[in-house]
């Protein structure tokens, strides 16, 4: 095919036809000009291709962290619900002022437990590095900077608020009128407990807390789901 175009400018120049080499020599700029195009368009398919592989594999990756996450949230929230359930426990044995038994030492123990929600963060922080704009949808992109964000962060937040004032204040007293065993938290004097106001306000704060982190930790377990469905859609589009 190029032998046949060089026969036919050889021919134009032999000829002197002027105008008729001036169109060739337009059409073989034309042609060029088009081969560029596409293979600008091409190139571009290719890198966009390789965009998106690269997004899915991510995306993939991503919701598999965070099913990850959501069954360690659901196993504190376990936690957090058998110290609410402990807590309200106490307090009706209190308020009718039962006799001491074990089984009040064990709901001591599950009141003033507290447990860190150890949540990963390994491929938000590849997303990081790779840059977020590596999820090309925005919808799902700020979905998931919120769940990292802010619900991650609150989960942590309470956990350390709930620490803190257990080290500032609850400790004390308890190391004072406990014995703290594996599984038991026993009572030095249960008569004067049974009545101490101050005790109360401990088991009342425990109640808050736990409160506060069974909610925050439902909301970001029904986000995850909610993530995780948009990420399966998006992925088969």
């Amino acid at each position: 095919m190029l032998h046949f175009w060089r026969r036919i400018k050889r021919k134009l120049i032999d000829e002197g036809n002027l105008k008729g080499y001036l169109l060739y020599a337009i059409g073989e700029i034309f042609l060029v000009v088009i081969g560029i195009l596409i293979a600008i368009q091409i190139n571009g398919w290719n890198e966009n291709r390789k965009s998106r592989d690269q997004e899915a594999a991510i995306l993939i990756e991503l919701s598999r962290n965070i099913t990850a996450n959501v069954g360690i949230i659901r196993q504190t929230m376990q936690q957090d619900s058998a110290s609410v359930v402990a807590i309200e426990n106490l307090f009706r044995a209190l308020e009718n002022k039962v006799a001491y038994s074990d089984t009040l030492a064990s709901y001591f123990a599950q009141a003033i437990a507290s447990y860190p929600t150890n949540l990963s963060n390994s491929t938000m922080e590849t997303i990081r590095a790779k840059g977020v704009d590596i999820i090309q949808s925005e919808r799902i992109r700020n979905k998931v900077l919120n769940l990292f964000d802010i619900d991650y962060a609150q989960i942590r937040e309470i956990y350390d608020t709930d620490q803190q004032s257990y080290n500032n204040v609850e400790q004390v007293y308890l190391l004072k009128n406990f014995r703290i065993t594996r599984g038991a938290a026993i009572p030095n004097d249960f008569t004067f407990l049974r009545d101490d106001p101050e005790l109360q306000n401990i088991l009342a704060m425990r109640n808050l807390y736990r409160g506060a982190s069974l909610s925050i930790k439902s909301n970001a377990i029904r986000k995850s789901h909610e993530l995780i469905q948009e990420i399966d859609a998006y992925l088969v589009e």
